[in-house]
């Protein structure tokens, strides 16, 4: 359910003069005098970041494929085609061309009569089920 807020900062600044206060406008972000998710895994190689990343994917029941930029293309498109590849929803990122990626999003699985749906942070909104001519599709 999408709405607006009407009189927000009026509403906001009642309840500030009734506790007796000026209304916030900004919250000061909090400086952490110890930061140990800083410091965790910091001297970890990538093999050892791979095998705890694994390790975890196994604990949270998740499938984990390993590719390479040579196969890439082709695993995700296996990956799509084992779970029924009908539709696809991607953010919008500039590492899908840079992996080759683009040409299997924006030509293949149209043609494939895969729906695929790039969301843009930008502009954010649900999944389209009305207009297309709204949205960035590929079919």
């Amino acid at each position: 359910m999408t709405g607006t807020i009407q009189h927000r900062e009026n509403f906001l600044a009642n309840i500030a003069q009734q506790l007796g206060r000026s209304p916030i406008t900004t919250l000061p972000r909090p400086t952490w005098q110890y930061q140990p998710q800083n410091r965790t895994l910091k001297d970890a190689t990538r093999d050892e970041l791979l095998e705890i990343f694994m390790k975890q994917c196994a604990n949270i029941h998740t499938n984990i494929v390993i590719s390479n930029c040579a196969k890439l293309s082709q695993d995700l498109q296996s990956v799509v085609d084992q779970y029924g590849g009908q539709s696809i929803i991607s953010s919008r990122d500039e590492r899908f061309q840079e992996f080759g990626l683009s040409e299997l999003m924006t030509e293949k699985w149209p043609q494939s009569n895969i729906q695929y749906y790039e969301w843009n942070s930008q502009q954010p909104q649900k999944y389209p089920t009305c207009r297309k001519s709204q949205y960035r599709h590929y079919y």
